[in-house]
């Protein structure tokens, strides 16, 4: 299985160390050395393209943007050195799940995935419906605190899971503050402990 990923980037210690850390198992990794270089990734289809926005990437969305207009499949990670330097073993395994399950496919939000499946929109609908109609049978009201209330906790609980109890992870998952999460996993009394998490 060959995998392919490009590489923007422009400082040679960087580039020497994601291609020692990533360069195994059939990875193919080619470093550009300029945005308008990314036109080589249309003879690699379903490739994973990683570029350092530090300094500037409006080049790279518009070489991008026409890339995609083109038909091109791909898979674009725009970041900073640091982050993309703290990730390298996230985005190699992006690559390989990526190359076993092969190109995106474009579809309709609204529509069932590849396999079948409801999408999260359409599960979220189904399991909802009920749930408004018991609330509405038993006089309920305050619908919308209430299910946010529902949901809030789970999710966060989840995303405290998912970077091991690792709080600011987390609020960079959920996209809050982590002071905002303190305060909210204090309100719906989740544990901070990692343990209590399990």
């Amino acid at each position: 299985m060959t995998r392919d990923i490009f590489l923007v980037h422009h400082d040679p210690v960087f580039l020497s160390d994601f291609q020692e850390k990533l360069n195994h198992n059939g990875t193919r990794i080619t470093p550009l050395e300029t945005e308008e270089a990314l036109s080589k990734i249309v003879d690699c289809p379903e490739s994973v393209v990683v570029i350092d926005v530090e300094n500037g990437w409006d080049r790279a969305m518009r070489t991008l943007e026409t890339l995609r207009n083109e038909g091109t499949l791909f898979y674009a990670i725009l970041s900073s050195t640091a982050l993309l330097e703290r990730t390298m073993p996230q985005i190699d395994a992006a690559s390989e799940q990526l190359a076993l399950k092969g190109a995106p496919q474009r579809r309709n939000r609204r529509k069932s995935d590849r396999m079948g499946e409801p999408n999260f929109a359409e599960l979220l609908e189904k399991r909802l419906a009920g749930f408004v109609k018991k609330i509405k049978a038993s006089d309920g009201n305050n619908l919308y605190d209430l299910l946010i209330q529902e949901v809030e906790k789970p999710l966060i609980k989840l995303a405290l899971q998912e970077t091991g109890g690792n709080q600011v992870q987390a609020s960079q998952l959920l996209g809050m503050h982590r002071n905002t999460l303190r305060k909210k996993m204090k309100e719906l009394k989740i544990p901070s402990a990692k343990k209590a998490l399990r």
